[in-house]
């Protein structure tokens, strides 16, 4: 899986993980962020690549005071999958 495939994947899990500890259904997610229920699904998969704005809505919808901590915690889950990848080059 490419770097930017693992960034989504992890992405979308940490929206995941913080849309259940905040008690919130995709519903209300995709209600608070302002976008559909199915894109915020796609997200959550990892199926989408999505842009920084969409990055802060969603963070507002999670009512998060950093919206980086989402893009903070994906890089620390893949960080060892690229150092491992700049040593292969």
């Amino acid at each position: 899986m490419s770097i930017l495939g693992q960034l989504n994947q992890s992405v979308g899990k940490n929206i995941k993980a913080r849309r259940l500890q905040n008690g919130l259904t995709l519903e209300k997610l995709a209600e608070d962020a302002d976008l559909s229920v199915n894109y915020i699904g796609q997200v959550e998969r990892g199926e989408k690549n999505i842009t920084i704005y969409t990055l802060f809505r969603i963070a507002k919808g999670l009512h998060l005071k950093k919206p980086h901590e989402l893009l903070l915690e994906a890089s620390e889950d893949i960080y060892p999958n690229l150092h491992m990848n700049k040593e292969k080059d």
